[in-house]
């Protein structure tokens, strides 16, 4: 069953193909792949600020993981030496 706003919009749809609908399509494809590029350079530009600013923050945390590293095998030397040598420590 056709009813009136159908047959207006495929009368509107037939009106349209042509060179003035690819002429009009292919300059909205233009301007979207420009604003994809903005968002990519936005985005960009953001996650880069945002690693500037985490920068401190990572440094702290590799240098905290560094001394924790640096405790656990100074302790683990203790631990293997007392196992290899329980006649030093027989007194402790």
């Amino acid at each position: 069953m056709l009813t009136r706003s159908t047959a207006k919009y495929r009368a509107r749809k037939t009106k349209w193909h042509g060179s003035r609908w690819r002429a009009m399509h292919e300059t909205c494809r233009l301007d979207l792949g420009f604003m994809n590029f903005l968002k990519l350079f936005w985005l960009t530009v953001v996650n880069l600020g945002r690693q500037a600013l985490l920068l401190p923050q990572a440094a702290a945390a590799a240098f905290q993981e560094k001394r924790r590293m640096t405790a656990k095998a100074e302790f683990d030397i203790e631990r293997l030496d007392r196992i290899r040598n329980p006649s030093k420590y027989r007194g402790r």
